[in-house]
């Protein structure tokens, strides 16, 4: 093959500037190219295109990961995207779902005069927490449990979720133009040219830039000049990335919203009594509340008493009709099946729990 490529090169173009072909040994097509795929100084669309400065490799997307045996690679849908938009690609309003708990750490966050805003809240509520000590034990999330009514608790939530939202948008769109500069800085290193629009790869290699690869074909040539995508991991650099740089103005504004609204409800007249009425009714009794939030969080009202009888919670609690799920369980798992279930208004609870324990003493008296 290599003499066939140099005699078309002497006798169909002459050597001339075709000289520096004679240092590149030899110009095979190896096992991802064939002979009908190479042209000369063409105009022509072929894959490898051959002339006096250079050396221009020209493939579909699909057709380049295959031939440099990384099509199944997980960097693919990273670099793929990156290719064709370049440097400073911020992923097109790629979005990360972090989960509930990557709220502990929002804390560092927080300004002054927000920190100063929750302090505020929690003393009005009857805490006896400082917001230093949520901040610096990472533990953000167990301020719900701190703010005691539901439209509060309902706030915090909003919070919660928008921080997170920005979150997601802000670290990928961060990793996304990280790894774009970082792939790009080692494309533009190797003096190599590469071009790709609408799912076209093109590679162009100038002739003084082919001493540094060490190929015996046009495929091991094609291979090496894609080192910088193929031979670095791409996809862990990319989840390494943690930058929520440009999130501080949105985040700010979350906090000082959650404050300002919070402060809003504590200062109006008469708003929390019916919950404030509630927590006392059920306290009487001796239910405490219980944490019962989902892996992705929010809160939900749901309170627990265990005695002789087993475990009773009390969920779905509807604060304008006064009604209330009370339920019986075996143990205090509220996934399995309750024993026995009542929708009934606040001030049937104690009367339910009561008269369920006294039914069941007389029960076990009748059999001892």
């Amino acid at each position: 093959m290599n003499k066939i490529i140099r005699k078309i090169i002497k006798e169909e173009l002459g050597l001339g500037d075709f000289e520096w072909t004679k240092q590149i040994d030899p110009f095979e097509p190896g096992s991802e190219f064939d002979e009908d795929d190479i042209c000369f100084d063409s105009d022509d669309d072929c894959v490898v295109n051959i002339n006096k400065d250079n050396i221009t490799f020209n493939m579909t997307e699909d057709e380049f990961f295959e031939k440099t045996d990384s099509a199944n690679d997980d960097s693919n849908w990273i670099v793929r995207p990156i290719l064709y938009y370049g440097r400073n690609y911020d992923g097109g309003d790629d979005y990360y779902e972090f989960d509930y708990d990557e709220f502990n750490y929002s804390g560092y966050q927080m300004t002054e005069e927000a920190k100063q805003g929750f302090q505020e809240i929690l003393n009005v509520v009857g805490s006896d927490k400082n917001i230093e000590d949520f901040i610096s034990q990472d533990t953000m999330n167990e301020i719900e449990d701190e703010l005691k009514y539901p439209p509060l608790k309902s706030l915090f939530d909003d919070l919660r979720s928008s921080y997170l939202s920005i979150l997601g948008y802000q670290v990928q769109a961060n990793r996304w133009r990280d790894t774009s500069n970082a792939l790009w800085n080692d494309l533009d290193s190797t003096g190599v040219d590469w071009y790709n629009d609408y799912n076209t790869i093109e590679i162009t290699i100038p002739k003084e830039k082919l001493k540094k690869y060490n190929f015996k074909n046009l495929t091991e040539l094609l291979i090496q000049v894609s080192e910088p995508i193929t031979d670095v991991g791409w996809y862990d650099y990319f989840y390494e990335s943690w930058d929520t740089s440009g999130s501080e103005g949105d985040i700010e504004y979350e906090f000082n919203r959650f404050i300002e609204n919070s402060k809003e409800i504590l200062e109006e007249e008469g708003v929390l009594d019916k919950y404030k009425d509630f927590e006392g009714l059920i306290k009487s009794i001796g239910f405490s509340p219980k944490k019962n939030r989902s892996y992705w969080g929010g809160y939900s009202d749901m309170y627990e008493l265990s005695n002789d009888g087993g475990y009773w919670f009390i969920k779905e609690v509807d604060y304008d009709k006064k009604m209330v799920t009370l339920s019986l369980y075996e143990d205090s798992n509220i996934y399995n099946t309750p024993k026995k279930s009542f929708r009934i208004p606040f001030n049937k609870i104690s009367d339910y729990v009561n008269n369920y324990r006294l039914n069941l003493e007389s029960k076990n008296r009748l059999f001892k």
